[in-house]
């Protein structure tokens, strides 16, 4: 419904936000699961940057950069001001996009294992350029795994940014009103 350019159908999308969040579009339609958790995505567990797993939230959350930010007392408050201008050192900055890309694409090949999806979308509360570079990294970091017998989706950079939590809710009220709920089999069954 938001954005710009063409729409897939079936899309896995990631949100960062002070913790990593999605939704899983398939048909068209949001998905929303029997408890209407479906795509919950932080949980999911991928390796760290330590090759131990570790949840998605670890190492792809906002959260996770501004603990490293606040570990070199670097002020991370400007994070959570301004979606448009950080103001964080190129290093850990780096290390964070990398730790975040690993992670996206480890989770990326999870549900592409399960369902076949046209596109990943990431977006978030974050400048462009970043959420460019996230999306980069993080199609390089995919194409590095073993892709046998999958069908690899699209890794698009969204185009809401720090919107997306606010219209996606206000928007959910409006789709169960007015739109045909394809989950209602799920929750009545």
């Amino acid at each position: 419904v938001f954005g710009t350019g063409d729409r897939p159908k079936d899309f896995l999308y990631f949100y960062f936000g002070y913790f990593i969040g999605g939704g899983l579009v398939l048909n068209g339609q949001l998905f929303t699961g029997r408890t209407g958790n479906a795509a919950g995505v932080g949980p999911m567990p991928v390796p760290g940057p330590d090759g131990r797993m570790r949840r998605l939230l670890d190492v792809a959350s906002m959260s996770a950069l501004a603990a490293a930010m606040d570990a070199a007392d670097e002020p991370s408050g400007d994070l959570w001001q301004n979606p448009d201008e950080w103001h964080v050192s190129a290093p850990i900055l780096s290390a964070w996009i990398d730790a975040a890309a690993e992670g996206l694409a480890s989770a990326i090949l999870s549900a592409s294992t399960l369902m076949e999806l046209e596109a990943v979308i990431i977006d978030g509360w974050m400048p462009p350029a970043i959420r460019a570079e996230i999306t980069r990294r993080t199609e390089a970091a995919f194409h590095r795994l073993d892709l046998a017998g999958i069908d690899p989706p699209q890794i698009r950079q969204g185009t809401v940014g720090a919107q997306a939590r606010s219209l996606g809710a206000a928007a959910i009220p409006l789709s169960q009103r007015y739109l045909i709920d394809q989950n209602a089999a799920l929750r009545d069954a």
